[in-house]
């Protein structure tokens, strides 16, 4: 097999927040300015674990989580930005979008439904 070559643009350290914070899933927007990341918290009185989202301006360092968004699946998807400020995220059966301007702000664009 050949060698793959490349070049690195940029190295950002992530604000992690919490030392045990590695997020499995990320996208990044158009500018490569903003980098949204899925973090899953857990309630430790249950041990039922929920998913935020946390919103990091790459440049600056600084971000900001989502609250606690109830999607209906067990770990949605993050699909990638339609625009600069807006995340389309996939659950089993629906499409959401989460606006990275106002993190607390989302919207279902469709749900698949039985008939």
């Amino acid at each position: 097999m050949g060698q793959v070559q490349g070049k690195i643009d940029k190295e950002y350290r992530l604000p992690l927040g919490s030392a045990c914070w590695e997020p499995d899933q990320f996208v990044l927007s158009p500018s490569r300015r903003t980098l949204v990341a899925e973090r899953f918290n857990s309630d430790r009185s249950n041990d039922e674990v929920f998913t935020r989202y946390r919103v990091i301006e790459l440049e600056s360092g600084k971000y900001r989580d989502t609250d606690v968004i109830d999607w209906e699946t067990p770990i949605p998807r993050l699909c990638g930005f339609i625009n600069e400020t807006d995340v389309v995220i996939a659950g089993d059966y629906a499409l959401s979008v989460l606006n990275t301007t106002d993190p607390t702000q989302h919207k279902e664009l469709f749900r698949l439904v039985e008939f």
